[in-house]
């Protein structure tokens, strides 16, 4: 029995990390051989076969390894795997998967469409340095994760290989983009719990009057809200509902509420005519079934994913502050237009970049030490 182990937010009842989860348990198992996969969720994922390896300490408030898995000997794996995501930001946090990555097996164990800071706290740096020279490999999700990643660690295995989110519809092989009628514009919003709530209203109102002004003028007929992500704090529905309080009479909308297996959201946005989402997922998953999206962009991620696949400069918004006319304006390109308003980056482009989180486990590759920019491999014969 191989094993490997992915490690990420999974279980959060969050569609994006749903989407690392599903695509690095069908990777690990292409291209490691891998056929017990371990993850750190706390429940078993609609499409089964993985198992669990967290659970709650309700007495410390937090995720721990299950009881039967404190034993080394009873988890190690050859393979201990970064799945994706944000995940490298406090010190904690990193130390923690150091740790995990560190009890593991044989490896070579690696990270895969991974953002690398803004570091929150002291310390963190130092912890992601160590953190990324154990490792055999590390695929950046975006370039400013790369820098900092390589400026860290300039001997690390490092390259720049994009979300691994637009693999989705390959790991699944439905909902790619098609000729079918659409029909409904999407809504996708979040809360940043940084409490400025004077922001959070602003960018409320500047989204429900964006919305209102495009029904208006006759190119939107109705409103679909879509909750990416269903935790009790840090989730989408509150937002959506004091939306929905504002667009009532004046739209019909509908909520698309969150289901725990990403291709149903894949589905949704594959129908929509166009999305506003301050969800970066919202927006990866409406460019892999050609959706166009307006983007609110609170995060570097944000950015990053915009630069890698040519997202249309006027359709990424600033959301710290909002400024209500360039999302006005935005809205109004995205849904007047007669040609859709694409990413430059064909699809099949980033798939490719995503694949080279894996690839490289089936080449002989001699790396050399690089500086800024991206990293080259040359292939042993």
């Amino acid at each position: 029995m191989r094993r490997a182990v992915l490690l990420g937010y999974f279980g959060q009842e969050n569609a994006g990390d749903d989407a690392f989860l599903r695509i690095c348990d069908w990777a690990v198992r292409r291209y490691c051989g891998v056929t017990t996969v371990l993850a750190s969720t706390p429940t078993v994922p609609p499409w089964g076969g993985v198992v669990p390896l967290w659970c709650l300490d309700k007495r410390a408030g937090i995720w721990r390894l299950k009881d039967a898995f404190e034993s080394t000997l009873s988890w190690k794996a050859p393979h201990v795997i970064l799945a994706g995501g944000s995940n490298l930001h406090s010190a904690d946090m990193i130390g923690r998967y150091h740790q995990l990555v560190r009890r593991g097996g044989g490896g070579p164990h690696f990270a895969v469409g991974i953002g690398v800071g803004p570091f929150k706290d002291a310390g963190a740096a130092a912890r992601c340095r160590e953190l990324l020279n154990t490792l055999a490999f590390v695929g950046c999700r975006d370039r400013q994760s790369f820098e900092r990643a390589i400026d860290l660690a300039p001997n690390a295995r490092i390259e720049l290989t994009g979300d691994i989110a637009p693999l989705l519809p390959l790991v699944t092989e439905t909902h790619r983009p098609s000729s079918r009628a659409r029909a409904g514009f999407g809504v996708i919003l979040c809360s940043l719990l940084d409490g400025d709530t004077a922001a959070e209203a602003a960018r409320l109102e500047a989204v429900a009057a964006a919305v209102i002004e495009a029904v208006r003028r006759d190119s939107i007929a109705d409103v679909v809200l879509i909750d990416l992500n269903n935790h009790p704090v840090k989730g989408d529905a509150a937002l959506h509902d004091a939306l929905a309080r504002r667009l009532e009479g004046k739209v019909p909308v509908r909520r698309v509420r969150y289901a725990n297996d990403p291709v149903h959201t894949l589905s949704v946005l594959a129908g929509l005519t166009g999305v506003m989402t301050m969800r970066l997922h919202g927006a990866v998953f409406a460019y892999c079934v050609g959706t166009p999206a307006v983007m609110l962009a609170y995060h570097e991620k944000c950015y990053g994913w915009a630069e890698s696949v040519g997202a249309p400069g006027a359709l990424v918004v600033n959301a710290i502050p909002i400024d209500p006319r360039a999302l006005a304006a935005a809205l109004t390109m995205v849904t007047s237009s007669n040609a859709p308003m694409l990413p430059s980056v064909p699809l099949e482009q980033a798939q490719q970049m995503a694949f080279r989180n894996w690839d490289w486990l089936d080449q002989a590759v001699a790396y050399r030490p690089h500086a800024r920019g991206v990293p080259t491999a040359k292939r042993q014969r």
